[in-house]
């Protein structure tokens, strides 16, 4: 099935409606200069993805995206701090070897098509997908407080450690995940590394790469998950 950007998801609050649409290679071309301006070369050609599995994760909205630098870097995916219509946000995207493995493509599909139906304040928002250094990326809120695990393991990150700022953002959590739990989904990989912070002081839950959502007969008649 195709993937459908934007659908379910958000758009930053503030932002003009996305510019109309342009071909895709009008798109993977600016995509392409601008992973080039942080150094980010394109995947190599026999690793790419066919013009229409990618035409699947490309998105005419995201044409002006501007990539800044690199924030995170995990086993399967890099996320980047970028510019969309003057709106920082955050751009995760499948690494070369992953695209090459269709556990962790549908994997990346599934990430984005459970976070697309959330919205919470406690929930990190997705704007939607596009494709950046030729493989899929996705397109969330940029949360300029970093991850809980890096503030906790910072010794100058007092405002974290107070009795008053950690009640604070275990209730943030604990709202999103209730609020994923009313929808049917369990996270399975609640830890400090996927709760973002705001620089105010609260959290949101991210990372629903290996999140499941539940149909009903996976479910007893009390309704606890199986």
């Amino acid at each position: 099935h195709r993937v459908a950007p934007f659908v379910g998801a958000h758009q930053p609050v503030g932002v003009a409606p996305p510019p109309p649409c342009c071909s895709h290679s009008a798109v993977n071309a600016a995509s392409s200069q601008s992973a080039a301006a942080v150094g980010m070369a394109a995947l190599p050609h026999a690793l790419a993805l066919s013009a229409a599995e990618l035409a699947r994760w490309d998105s005419p909205q995201f044409r002006a995206l501007q990539l800044n630098k690199r924030i995170a870097d995990g086993s399967r995916s890099t996320v980047w701090h970028a510019v969309w219509q003057s709106t920082p946000v955050a751009i995760k995207q499948l690494k070369a070897e992953a695209c090459m493995d269709p556990a962790a493509l549908r994997s990346f599909e599934q990430e984005f098509n459970i976070a697309a139906k959330l919205r919470h304040p406690a929930v990190c928002a997705l704007y939607g997908t596009t494709v950046i250094g030729g493989a899929p990326a996705i397109v969330l809120e940029y949360m300029p407080g970093g991850s809980l695990h890096h503030a906790l393991h910072n010794r100058h990150r007092h405002d974290v450690l107070r009795p008053d700022a950690l009640s604070l953002i275990a209730l943030d959590v604990a709202m999103g995940i209730a609020y994923l739990h009313s929808n049917q989904g369990i996270h399975r990989d609640v830890k400090a590394a996927n709760v973002l912070l705001t620089v105010e002081g609260h959290d949101k839950v991210t990372d629903f790469g290996i999140a499941k959502i539940l149909t009903d007969h996976k479910r007893t008649e009390t309704g606890t998950a199986m």
